[in-house]
């Protein structure tokens, strides 16, 4: 007899690829969105089982009805109760025209404790098995699923596992050559749909084989790892346990169906930080307050590396120092902060240190800075929060700021400085303690601007005759525009006064209105726009300035960064020191 006597009960029964490779016949196909059922028989009996082999696809599965094939490696699951089969590898044998046989349809309930040899068991809704009839799609597009373990449900003991997960972050490989060995590696974080998360790493001879093969972002079905306790010294997720693949292990790409989220944070406030343990990994969602640019430095090894460092608050009016290392320190999104804007930023897994107090630093292996939150329930809400708010000034620092200090400067000193602006390639950043000159209403124009209604894109539109708003920058119309403050201020003190440009959140911060609300007083009650541009003028100003070429690099422009708190007693000792550097 061509196919393998009591296969499908034995194959029921919990039997072990090791030493059971049956032949079977495939009486029929059909496909899902994960893989393709098909109903396998030995002659006298038959069983749905679900395919997973690159060589049954989506394009060719119906060829392979009444196909004879060896099993070469399989598992068996649970979905509701009846034992079902996922077939991972086959052999190809005959073809024929007829079913061999007359199978009948062959199911397995368990009753109760998982029978030996059958691995997990899901709750899922019950696969039919009656070999004449057809399940619907919808319903076995989900029991396709049932058939992966969780990754919360795999321990060191675990075999014949086979999870679904997507690869939400994806390292560089890395070589090591010691006295005593040398090879070569990679790593990359693994989630599922439960958002659970799990390092894998791949090592020498699966680096060859499945680096380029694995994509950051997609989904694939992962078997044949070795799970083992991981190395808290080395890990970039918190999970106990890793899995370690080789040659040997199955990786299949499988089709993205959205039950696996791109990315799962779990945020902790600021003013929790304080409570959690030096060294743990930590999600946090905060204001971009102040930052540095990108610095070149040496690390303990010898080598060259990059640093940036940055000061973010968030709605507990906490603040700590976020410093990123190497490719993420020269991420081009930090850009945006360098015409005023105070960003809102995603991060994941960073590092808590006790330097400087505290303060949080990047891994280079699984941090993840997100900078397009919209989605982000937590990033919304702090967007909110930060839209309500007349000014910004984060109470409670987390850390000593010993890296931020920057240097004070009088209106003469920068003339002197920025004058001669001819054949100098630099920029800087300077403050400047002052009096707001006055803001004049003689044109609307030279107060705000009329801009992109897309919030990510704030550049300047152009209305049409047919009355909507062009974008360039977005080659869009809109019935709508959004009002943006964009003023060059005069700032004065005992030496002089300078021109610097104030970008929209300065100037609402300085008038305590939006650019909207403004407009619509100038336009209604002009009397009142009048009153709060007055308020403004004569008020003392404590202001951070970035110095920088024009864009026709015939001048240089000064931009205000941020406004801090007015605290005279600490203005005064700050003068103070100064004037004892500098004598």
């Amino acid at each position: 007899m061509l196919l393998t006597q009591n296969a499908v009960s034995r194959l029921l029964n919990g039997a072990k690829k090791s030493d059971f490779t049956p032949t079977v016949q495939i009486i029929e196909t059909s496909v899902l969105k994960n893989g393709i059922k098909i109903i396998i028989s030995d002659g006298d009996n038959c069983t749905q089982a679900i395919s997973l082999c690159p060589e049954i696809t989506k394009s060719n599965y119906q060829a392979f009805k009444n196909r004879i094939i060896s099993l070469s490696n399989y598992q068996t699951g649970i979905v509701s109760g009846f034992i079902c089969i996922r077939v991972l590898e086959i052999e190809l044998q005959l073809e024929c025209e007829d079913i061999i046989g007359d199978p009948r349809a062959l199911e397995k309930k368990v009753e109760s404790e998982t029978p030996k040899n059958i691995l997990y068991k899901f709750s899922e809704p019950k696969i039919k098995t009656e070999c004449a009839e057809e399940d619907k799609d919808r319903e076995t597009d989900r029991e396709t699923d049932s058939f992966y373990a969780p990754i919360c449900a795999l321990s060191i003991t675990s075999s014949d596992w086979t999870i679904k997960a997507r690869v939400t972050k994806k390292n560089k490989i890395v070589v090591w050559s010691k006295t005593q060995s040398e090879g070569k590696l990679f790593s990359c974080v693994l989630m599922d749909s439960k958002s659970d998360e799990i390092q894998a790493t791949f090592f020498n001879a699966a680096v060859d084989l499945f680096e380029s093969r694995i994509k950051e972002g997609r989904v694939y079905t992962f078997s044949g790892g070795n799970i083992k306790y991981s190395n808290k010294s080395y890990a970039i997720v918190s999970n106990d346990i890793e899995i370690n693949f080789d040659k040997n292990s199955l990786i299949n790409e499988v089709a993205d169906d959205g039950s696996i989220p791109k990315i799962r944070f779990n945020f902790i406030p600021l003013d929790r930080l304080p409570k959690v343990s030096i060294d743990q990994s930590v999600d946090v969602c905060g204001i971009i307050m102040e930052i540095e640019k990108p610095i070149t430095v040496m690390t303990k090894k010898g080598t060259q590396t990059i640093k940036r460092t940055m000061l973010i608050t968030d709605y507990t009016d906490f603040s700590i120092e976020v410093t990123l290392w190497a490719s993420l320190a020269q991420l081009p999104e930090f850009d945006k902060f360098e015409i005023g804007e105070k960003p809102i930023v995603c991060f994941k897994n960073l590092k808590l240190k006790d330097f400087n107090k505290l303060s949080l630093a990047s891994d280079f292996q699984s941090t993840h800075v997100i900078f397009n939150v919209e989605g982000i329930k937590e990033a919304e809400n702090l967007q909110t929060w930060k839209l309500r708010q007349a000014r910004i000034y984060p109470s409670t620092p987390l850390s000593e700021r010993k890296t931020l200090q920057i240097k004070y400067k009088t209106t003469a000193e920068i003339k002197e400085e920025w004058g001669n602006f001819l054949n100098q390639d630099k920029s800087d950043i300077f403050r400047l303690i002052g009096i707001i000159g006055k803001i004049t209403l003689n044109d609307s124009r030279n107060i705000w601007y009329e801009a992109c209604a897309n919030g990510t894109c704030k550049k300047k539109v152009n209305k049409n005759s047919d009355g909507l708003f062009m974008c360039d920058s977005c080659n869009t119309t809109s019935d709508k525009c959004e009002y943006r403050y964009l003023y060059s201020l005069t700032i004065s003190d005992c030496s002089g006064y300078i021109y610097a440009t104030a970008f929209d959140e300065i100037m609402t911060e300085l008038i305590g209105i939006k650019a909207s609300e403004m407009q619509d007083l100038v336009m209604n009650q002009p009397l009142n726009a009048e009153d709060k541009l007055a308020a403004v003028f004569g008020k003392f100003v404590n202001v951070v300035i970035k110095a920088a070429e024009s864009d026709n690099k015939t001048r240089y422009k000064f931009t205000i960064k941020n406004i801090d708190p007015f605290d005279a007693s600490a203005i005064s000792k700050m003068l103070l020191n100064e004037c004892i550097i500098k004598n």
